[in-house]
């Protein structure tokens, strides 16, 4: 729309001035020719006409210098609307065109730029499975050291077109009623954080853990829906344009939206806490 409407007005301008000739070497030749063909009595009435027009310009200029207010009058007399409009289309034009540029360039940064989100979230070590069916495969998410919690691992990927630079990933697990309704701890700040450069479609896989087994308590509260293992985290980064960017998830293991506790393994997402700019 906005490259349209900046044509229209170029054309619009175009066709306001004065039509250049077709064949200027041509014209160019004739008016040599009829310089050359005129008469020295001719020759002098230009000149004259050409001084008399330089002395009324000169007082035309002193004038107005010492009565502004006329000058604006003139200014804005009828006879200069043409021109008024001329450069109110040209302000309109540049103005159009500035827009027409940062457009352009804030559609190239948004699909050029780095995008880095969570693509999966599996848990292990968490429970037996109370029926062990025959036709249920034995997976990670079953005890497998009884002497440590259950952990997560969390991928994360870079699916922009150019790399995340200075990228920190911060993450952290726990068990909390289901629906959620207490806080989750926040992000820290440490002194000194350690970043790495994320390239495109490559991905990196952080691990969480609990420090201590689950409680029976738990267990139960995971297989009855009333409680839930929370994984949440942010991603803070820079991308290719030097703009800070970040992403917040919530990831959550709990029945019967993860399927059997003990043999689904996939973590799924909660209704809030996933967002990003």
């Amino acid at each position: 729309m906005l490259k349209s409407l900046a044509i229209f007005i170029v054309i619009l301008l175009a066709v306001a001035q004065k039509p250049l000739p077709m064949y200027g070497y041509d014209q160019h030749q004739q008016t040599q020719q009829k310089s050359g063909e005129a008469s020295p009595d001719a020759q002098a009435a230009i000149t004259d006409d050409v001084g008399k027009e330089n002395a009324a310009n000169t007082q035309r200029f002193a004038y107005y210098k010492a009565h502004p207010k006329e000058y604006l009058k003139a200014a804005i007399a009828p006879a200069n609307l043409s021109n008024w409009i001329l450069a109110g289309l040209g302000v309109i034009g540049g103005v159009l065109a500035w827009l027409t540029i940062l457009t352009m360039r804030w559609s190239s940064e948004r699909q050029l730029r780095a995008y880095v989100v969570v693509e999966r979230g599996i848990i292990a070590n968490v429970a037996n499975p109370v029926h062990n069916r025959r036709d249920s495969p034995e997976t990670v998410a079953r005890i497998i050291d009884p002497q440590a919690g259950p952990h997560a691992q969390i991928t994360i990927k870079n699916t922009g077109q150019t790399p995340a630079y200075n990228l920190v990933h911060w993450a952290s697990m726990d068990i909390r009623e289901y629906p959620l309704t207490t806080e989750l701890p926040p992000m820290p700040q440490p002194e000194h954080s350690f970043w790495n450069v994320l390239g495109t479609s490559v991905p990196e896989v952080k691990t969480l853990r609990m420090p201590r087994p689950l409680t029976e308590e738990e267990i139960e509260g995971l297989r009855n829906g009333s409680r839930a293992i929370y994984c949440h985290g942010e991603i803070m980064y820079k991308d290719a344009f030097k703009k800070k960017r970040w992403a917040r998830y919530r990831c959550m293991y709990v029945a019967p939206a993860c399927g059997i506790i003990g043999i689904g393994t996939d973590l799924v997402y909660c209704e809030e806490g996933n967002e990003a700019n």
